[in-house]
């Protein structure tokens, strides 16, 4: 197809932002939405880049420098300090500690100080936690200079263990055991418990035959861990290792797909996953740094949006918009039936119209319309809108169309629906800004959704709507809603019919 002048350059950065809320699945390319594409989840990146790393892949450069910026953020912030993660400091260091690791950064990172979570002979995962077996398995992890007296500590419960203790004894042990070998060093471990490697086997043994699921393969994967450093580690089954891999491919997400953790645990525990290796591609929620936490389930307003992007850039026929297509029908069908509004239905027979339904559930689409047009409850005027347009898209006569009555949850959509329905000219001082932009409210700042549709509406010279729309561009493909705010597919939907020379109003109104 002929792109516009505004997407010609832009379509490359968009397409590519795309692939951050898309997960393929035997159903076509879904579309999710995230909270913000631009704060990368710790959890996400940092098993994303130690399995990837471990199965040989090369990161991005520039992706590489985000994620070691990032990761280096965390260690450089104190225990107090680290509030944009979800998990506890202890749990954050070591995460960010083990990524940098992974990715062989130079100059080494420069450590926490854990002075604040130690408590006695232990440590805490927070402040305000109390000392636990794991915080200082932790701990020991990232200082190899701990207090004496949490030396002597883990030196005593490695003396209390018994070599003839059963498997759920030594699970309720292990961390110690892991603990002992950071800290004491395998030479002094060997010398002060000579009985572990054996005892190690035959716990590892009877965890191999108790199942495969993720207990079974953490528990091996720490027995591994303390055999590999005992020169000792054991070559599992391979039936046991088929079993590993069908459970993890059976946890797999429709959505997230497999956790990278599990892989590079299950790598750990002596199983080769190479028949359900991913590459970085595979991962979903892949922004310009890191991956992305908070992924919602794909919907119809994500679907929508994603629908937008690819119509503008690659048009009906191409490739991506086919298994786009092909996600249309399960997507419109998990919708519960008091769930469908105005607006969800509107988007709805947009998608229809990509002959992606059968009939039944256009059948089924039309019911909905005129089941909620007949609600009492009056419609706000981008609701009466949306029911209109819905019923022309699916060749529907409502006998008595809605009208516009009630307030707009957003206040610039009222005035712009009533324009776009035919009513009265749209007074854009009441929300414009200083800069030619648009806000949603009356006085507050210039926000994406109602500069793109408002200069729609008002007609706005191409070159100039581009301009501002560009105003909203956080990184290539990437836009932000507002000023220091979130940057989601609904913004790139709004970045990319914004940019193009004859943008679809309705469409863009209709993305919040």
């Amino acid at each position: 197809m002929e792109l516009s002048d505004g997407l010609r350059n832009e379509c490359p950065s968009l397409l590519s932002a795309l692939n951050t809320y898309a997960t393929k699945g035997p159903q076509g390319t879904q579309y999710f939405d995230v909270r913000n594409s631009l704060d990368p989840s710790l959890y996400r990146s940092a098993w994303a880049v130690i399995y990837l790393t471990r199965t040989g892949e090369h990161l991005d450069p520039a992706l590489k420098d985000e994620l070691t910026s990032f990761f280096r953020g965390v260690l450089g912030k104190a225990p107090t300090d680290l509030t944009a993660v979800s998990e506890p400091p202890l749990q954050a260091y070591d995460l960010a500690a083990r990524a940098l690791d992974a990715l062989e950064t130079t100059p080494d990172p420069t450590l926490p100080d854990l002075s604040t979570l130690q408590h006695g002979a232990g440590y805490a995962l927070s402040p305000t936690d109390e000392p636990s077996d794991f915080g200082t398995y932790l701990a020991s992890g990232l200082t190899s200079d701990l207090p004496a007296e949490v030396s002597a500590d883990i030196a005593a419960k490695l003396s209390a263990l018994s070599p003839s203790a059963t498997v759920q004894e030594a699970t309720d042990s292990v961390t110690v055991m892991l603990t002992a070998l950071n800290v004491l060093g395998a030479d002094t471990v060997r010398s002060r418990a000579p009985w572990l490697r054996d005892s190690t086997r035959a716990w590892l043994a009877d965890v191999i035959s108790s199942g495969s699921d993720v207990v079974q393969i953490s528990l091996a994967s720490d027995f591994q861990t303390i055999l590999r450093a005992l020169d000792a580690q054991v070559e599992v089954p391979q039936s046991w290792q088929h079993d590993v891999n069908s459970t993890i491919a059976n946890l797999s997400s429709s959505v997230t797909g497999i956790d990278p953790q599990l892989l590079v645990v299950a790598d750990r525990a002596g199983v080769d996953t190479s028949p359900i290796q991913m590459s970085g591609s595979d991962i979903p929620g892949l922004g310009p740094n890191g991956w992305t936490g908070d992924i919602l389930k794909p919907s119809v307003e994500s679907t929508f949006a994603a629908m937008q992007v690819v119509q503008q850039c690659e048009g009906r026929d191409s490739q991506r918009m086919n298994d786009l297509r092909a996600s249309v029908p399960r997507i419109i069908s998990e919708v519960p039936a008091d769930e469908w509004t105005p607006r969800r239905l509107y988007m709805a027979s947009v998608l229809q119209g990509l002959d992606a339904l059968p009939e039944l559930a256009v059948q089924d689409l039309r019911s909905r319309v005129e089941t909620v047009a007949s609600r009492s409850e009056p419609f706000s005027a981008p609701d009466a809108l949306y029911l209109a347009q819905a019923a022309q898209n699916l060749s529907l006569d409502l006998p008595t169309p809605p009208a516009g009555n009630a307030e707009s949850t957003i206040p610039i959509a009222k005035p712009l629906a009533t324009m776009m329905a035919g009513g009265s000219e749209f007074d854009s001082s009441a929300f414009s800004t200083d800069d030619g932009r648009y806000s949603s409210w009356q006085g507050a700042a210039a926000d994406l959704y109602a500069t793109a549709s408002a200069t729609c509406a008002e007609g706005v010279a191409a070159q100039d709507r581009r301009e501002l729309i560009a105003s909203f561009q956080v990184a290539p493909g990437y836009f932000a809603l507002a000023e220091k705010s979130a940057s989601t597919i609904s913004t790139l939907a709004l970045g990319a019919l914004g940019l193009a020379d004859t943008p679809d109003c309705l469409g863009t109104l209709a993305q919040y």
